[in-house]
């Protein structure tokens, strides 16, 4: 999550009125917008497909930035082109993931928990004894999740993770989970918060840290925890919601800079540098979208879009493409905000993010370390431009659902 700050300025045509758009028609994306796209993604995904790591055993296998994330980029994809090629392989990396699993971390972007939940979708309906088996290791964990004090309650390492991994199985598979086990871990989580600001004597119901820092954005901050108590919602109880999500929101919404963006932590308010869903609006519009959709407050919805106005304009990033720091991420942005108000501006300019990342590797200024992968590499740019063909139902893979 390093690298330069710097976006390339965005000389796209913003979006006036259909007929002066050239990426839609009839509300849709143009059929040759997504067939260039196609051939992107299936240009990359070729790429990854001959990579020596995906042939070696092990290694790193997590969704996050290992096979775990290759395994469900395929699926994905897979579903949007039907191509069964893709299925097959998806099938045979889950399953070298699951011979390998780390038995430390439980989490669904770092962890057992990721590898756990996208077996138990990719064996759904295929071999189902298997995957309720998979999903029974999923649960097994809750207890340590709930009771460690060396877990964290963020997304990328956390308890949060950890819940979206228990939604995850309930939105994609038809596999029950126990409602005792999902509350057990959202009331670890708000009490989690409430330690921490009670010991700090905060006026805001719920504080979080990593590494000693109060982060806001998606990966390691509380805009994610809050997003995924949200998702969660059906399992609060009404009091939680109002007197402990609600306020800690509204501390966030007080963050927001004129631009649009958020600070990357409690404490570098006068620093609005970083424009990606790890840190920044790019991770933010969500929780505000959905926050929006659960209290109907208007002034949420009116901060994802300032959100959408802030990575419109400076979203195009140096460092590359990727989801977590990069123009793919940054997309989601803008499909978020087209199933928040069924604008099409948003679409058009999910397009045009769209087209600057089959652009890849020509704006690319600081290659990722693990190229080939969901959120620092090629699979998560194509895992992007596969759901700009389905915009109403696109989620940013490994936080929405």
């Amino acid at each position: 999550m390093s690298g330069s700050q710097k976006p390339f300025p965005n000389n796209y045509d913003d979006y006036t009125d259909s007929k002066n758009v050239v990426s839609l028609v009839d509300e849709k994306i143009k059929p040759d917008v997504l067939e260039n796209h196609k051939n992107k993604i299936t240009a990359l995904i070729d790429l990854i497909l001959r990579s020596d790591k995906l042939k070696s055993l092990g290694g790193d296998v997590s969704v996050y930035t290992g096979k775990a994330g290759i395994a469900l980029t395929l699926f994905m994809v897979h579903k949007k082109l039907e191509v069964e090629q893709y299925k097959e392989k998806s099938i045979e990396l889950i399953d070298d993931c699951l011979n390998n699993v780390s038995h430390r971390k439980d989490t669904f972007l770092n962890g057992d928990a990721g590898v756990y939940a996208v077996g138990a979708l990719l064996y759904n309906g295929l071999r189902q004894t298997y995957s309720r088996d998979l999903v029974d290791k999923l649960i097994s964990k809750h207890g340590a999740v709930c009771k460690s004090i060396d877990i964290p309650d963020e997304m990328l390492y956390g308890r949060a993770g950890y819940l979206y991994a228990l939604l995850f199985i309930k939105k994609h598979t038809d596999i029950a989970i126990d409602d005792t086990v999902i509350r057990k871990v959202i009331t670890a989580i708000l009490a989690s918060g409430q330690d921490l600001a009670e010991k700090r004597g905060s006026e805001v119901p719920l504080e979080y840290e990593w590494h000693g820092k109060n982060y806001l954005g998606g990966a390691h901050g509380i805009a994610g925890i809050l997003y995924v108590l949200l998702l969660a919602k059906d399992h609060l109880t009404e009091d939680e919601l109002l007197s402990l999500v609600k306020p800690t929101l509204n501390f966030i919404l007080c963050l927001q800079y004129g631009s649009g963006n958020f600070p990357s932590s409690i404490g570098s308010r006068n620093n609005d540098r970083l424009v990606q869903w790890c840190h920044g609006a790019p991770g933010v519009v969500q929780l505000m979208s959905k926050a929006y959709e659960v209290f109907g407050d208007e002034k949420y919805l009116q901060s994802a879009l300032k959100c959408g106005e802030v990575v419109w304009q400076r979203g195009l990033l140096w460092k590359g493409y990727s989801l977590c720091h990069g123009a793919a991420g940054n997309g989601y942005t803008f499909l978020q905000l087209y199933q928040l108000t069924l604008d099409k501006k948003h679409l058009h300019r999910a397009a045009k993010f769209g087209d600057w990342c089959t652009t890849w590797p020509k704006n690319q200024f600081y290659p990722p370390d693990r190229e080939y992968s969901l959120f620092e590499g090629l699979a998560g740019i194509a895992y992007f431009l596969a759901d700009l063909r389905t915009p109403d139902i696109a989620a940013f893979p490994g936080y929405s659902l």
